[in-house]
């Protein structure tokens, strides 16, 4: 059926029809991202969700704005894209987020969780402007609608009018389970026995007069809601709120969604309980929900164990053996407890671990006030996300020059995530701060020097570690000291993190000094002897324009030394696709 399948066909099918395709659809899923890896569970969660949207609503001209995007595997294949799904999250292939250079079924490029509903406010209150009668659809979950940019935009709702809808996603699941008192808040939706009974009660006579009962259903809906469990948050926002549904009742989605297309006086909210990882045990049973997974054998759900130890991992028990030793250390994650491979603290120190939920900015000042108390907090950031905290970091923590501890997970490039999630801009975002140290570890040695200057740092220190395995190496590093890795005659390399370990063991810099300047910002001004010393000077960076290799040079023009000699090879002036590193190296980095 999927093969030929065109998105116009589906609207005529029976309910029948339809759970067959979304059983297809799960299927082919599951295959294709065995073989591929990628975002498994999410996507299988919100399979009768997508099939019931794209069957109500008429996309592209209606508009879909998935949050984050990596659940729209099912969508992908709904809009044309089956034949390439196998190429998905490789060079020149499939996207796994979405991608409006892809397909004009994705209006928005989304890696980065929360926007979704401020899309669609925006959207919709521009197609109010134009006259245009056309629906918006913001599908949200639900650890990302805890995030402060969607509370902006809903506070904001009133302006996108009633053909704006938002659907929340509910499984109780993020990448790490959601935290706060919104996900303690959500569940006390599901109310009373009694509420819920007349509730069925309720679906029913929808189900039979749509039309008549509509909005009966919702004013008793909603002064029920109020005897019962007190008022709605929505509502009191200015939605008209409907819900919690079943996310797998594929009848029961369209039946609801075609009732609000025909009687919604204002912006709705509609409420579905899905379950990530639907449909396939091994996803459903672990931890994270098979959230983003290696390709894996169907059978078992393993998935194959590489040599070595991340360096995220390696960071994290780091940091668990100082806290035995140091009651001042804490750590703070937004959601990324298992991507960054805090299990071991939080297991060891729950009391001095905390995640903050899907709120970066929240966790950046959150971190200043542990630390204008006395403590150590290390506050654990991908690169990417980093970046949604850029005025935190200046107005709350290097303004008031205080010593939070940043580790830099996914610096550099990130591989088949693709430009949301390549951290190659924190480097020239950072190093204009006064107050701030940084410094680009990879290697065992590195990091211990790294992470050894952090128990006693008194400044913001940002520690950035690559989406790798630790790099074994006899290289000695010391804060704020370069270190000579290979000494050579007349030519000079200047590089760090992967790189350095590349040019280590390429026999095109046989013969180079090769120098790692470890702590980029302040630099150590030894590295200007070896430019002044050496006839030919190459500096690799893999970072944007503004970063390492600026550094160096701004500070030979001030020092008077002679740039002449010196190349430059840094990040590309564009956003870099998704791919294999090493590909995107050389395709598109020319290194």
């Amino acid at each position: 059926m999927l093969e030929n399948l065109r998105l116009e066909d589906i609207k005529s099918f029976s309910i029948e029809k339809l759970e067959q395709l979304n059983k297809e659809v799960r299927q082919f899923i599951i295959q294709g991202v065995s073989k591929t890896g990628g975002h498994l569970g999410a996507s299988l969660g919100v399979i009768e969700l997508t099939t019931a949207l794209h069957y109500s609503f008429n996309s592209p001209v209606d508009t879909l704005i998935w949050d984050i995007g990596h659940q729209t595997y099912a969508h992908k294949i709904l809009t044309g894209r089956v034949k390439n799904f196998h190429t998905i999250r490789s060079y020149k292939g499939l996207s796994g987020f979405t991608n409006p250079e892809e397909s004009p079924h994705d209006h928005f490029f989304a890696g980065h969780s929360s926007t979704s509903v401020s899309l669609g406010v925006g959207v919709a209150s521009a197609k109010i402007l134009k006259n245009d009668n056309s629906y918006t659809v913001a599908i949200i979950g639900d650890g990302a609608i805890s995030a402060g940019m969607a509370f902006e935009a809903m506070n904001n709702v009133s302006t996108a009018g009633k053909r704006f809808i938002t659907v929340l996603n509910d499984n109780d699941m993020s990448i790490s389970p959601p935290t706060g008192a919104i996900s303690h808040y959500l569940p006390k939706l599901f109310m009373s026995h009694g509420y819920q009974e007349i509730k069925a009660i309720s679906k029913k006579l929808l189900s039979k007069f749509p039309n008549k009962f509509f909005r009966f259903c919702s004013h008793t809906h909603k002064s029920l809601k109020g005897i019962v469990s007190g008022d709605n948050f929505f509502e009191e926002l200015g939605y008209e709120y409907i819900g919690p549904i079943d996310g797998h009742d594929t009848k029961a989605l369209i039946q609801i969604l075609e009732i609000i297309k025909e009687n919604a006086s204002k912006p709705v909210l509609l409420h579905v309980i899905t379950k990530k990882g639907k449909g396939y045990e091994p996803a459903e049973n672990a931890d994270d929900k098979f959230h983003g997974v290696k390709p894996f054998d169907i059978q078992t759900g393993n998935q194959p164990v590489g040599n070595g130890i991340s360096c995220s991992k390696f960071v994290a028990e780091k940091i668990t053996e100082f806290a035995k030793n140091d009651e001042k250390i804490t750590v703070i994650t937004p959601a990324m407890k298992q991507g960054s491979a805090l299990e071991c603290f939080a297991d060891f120190f729950p009391n001095r671990f905390f995640d903050v939920g899907i709120a970066e900015q929240h966790a950046v000042t959150f971190s200043a006030g542990q630390a204008e108390q006395g403590f150590k907090p290390f506050c654990f950031l991908y690169s990417t996300f980093l970046q949604r905290a850029y005025d935190q970091i200046i107005h709350d923590v290097t303004l008031q020059n205080l010593p939070v501890r940043f580790v830099v997970d996914r610096s550099g490039l990130t591989g088949e995530d693709g430009p949301t999630h390549h951290g190659i801009f924190d480097i020239a975002a950072l190093r204009i701060l006064p107050n701030v140290e940084i410094c680009n570890t990879f290697c065992e040695n590195s990091i211990n020097a790294a992470l050894e200057y952090a128990k006693t740092s008194t400044k913001p220190l940002f520690i950035r570690i690559p989406k790798e395995n630790v790099w074994k190496s006899n290289l000695k590093y010391t804060p704020h000291k370069i270190t000579v890795a290979k000494e050579g005659s007349r030519n000079l390399l200047i590089t760090s993190g992967r790189f350095l370990k590349k040019a280590l063991e390429n026999a095109k810099y046989h013969g180079w000094t090769i120098l790692d300047p470890f702590f980029i910002k302040p630099m150590d001004i030894a590295i200007f002897d070896y430019i002044k010393s050496h006839e030919h000077i190459k500096i690799i960076d893999e970072n944007s324009i503004g970063g390492m290799a600026s550094i160096i040079l701004e500070e030979c023009n001030r020092n008077s030394i002679s740039t002449q000699n010196i190349k430059i090879h840094t990040m590309p002036d564009r956003f870099i696709p998704h791919g294999k590193n090493e590909i995107l190296f050389e395709n598109e980095c020319g290194f």
